[in-house]
């Protein structure tokens, strides 16, 4: 990647963090414009992009889609629901309260998940030399992927949020085979969008502190990992990116 390119993605990803880091938590409102406030930022953030593209290198192509690899990747959409897995351990039942404020979070982490598809995806991996390995290139874009998300840790110092890292790192990495070798934008983007409602918005304050979060996703990482590695060794390596 050219210094210019990589300036460009640079600009990018600081408007992405910067904006969405603005402290409207500080601003005496509910938390229901708090969250419309974070919506429009999102807009915004990408609006923004679209000026940084017109007066960059960046290739911002429509890849040609892979159908036929879309299938292998159906059944590691269970990752985006893994949460949900903890029931099998829960005494009490998951109670989904949908309202307002429940309704502005799932379009926000809608719009997050959007955003961050363009970015790490769309532009960052896809502009990354083409020369390089397939799989270091996925890697390395979700390694900067999770390192934008330290953001969590540094509000807030939490050694807990650190976690927070190291599962977006695995997130990147199914996001970026999905979107390589495919070639598909919108799966990258439902998978991303799926994780962050149910995984997230749905299910966050529910699974806080349950001794079965850690080992249900443990699991979860395992089994992914595996099938990740078998899928990639004995058809992905051999097929051509999208």
């Amino acid at each position: 990647m050219s210094k210019n390119k990589i300036y460009d993605i640079l600009i990018i990803i600081l408007l992405d963090i910067g904006l969405s880091c603005l402290p409207f938590g500080l601003i005496p409102i509910s938390l229901s414009w708090i969250y419309i406030f974070q919506i429009i930022a999102q807009f915004l953030t990408f609006f923004l992009i679209k000026l940084v593209l017109k007066k960059s290198q960046l290739i911002c192509e429509k890849k040609e889609c892979n159908s036929k690899l879309i299938p292998l990747f159906i059944p590691i959409f269970l990752v985006c629901f893994s949460n949900f897995f903890c029931l099998f351990d829960s005494a009490n039942s998951l109670c989904l309260d949908i309202n307002f404020e429940s309704i502005l979070r799932i379009v926000l982490s809608i719009c997050v998940a959007f955003n961050e598809e363009v970015i790490f995806r769309t532009l960052l991996l896809n502009n990354m030399n083409k020369e390089s390995p397939s799989l270091f290139r996925i890697v390395l874009s979700s390694a900067i992927f999770a390192a934008c998300h330290l953001t969590h840790f540094f509000s807030s110092f939490n050694p807990g949020d650190l976690i927070v890292v190291a599962y977006t790192f695995g997130i990147g990495i199914i996001l970026g085979m999905i979107y390589l070798y495919t070639g598909s934008f919108i799966w990258a983007f439902i998978f991303h969008a799926l994780y962050n409602v149910a995984n997230s918005v749905l299910t966050s304050e529910w699974i806080a502190g349950r001794s079965s979060f850690y080992l249900v996703n443990i699991i979860v990482t395992v089994v992914a990992a595996v099938y990740l590695t078998l899928i990639y060794f004995f058809k992905l390596k051999s097929e051509k990116e999208a």
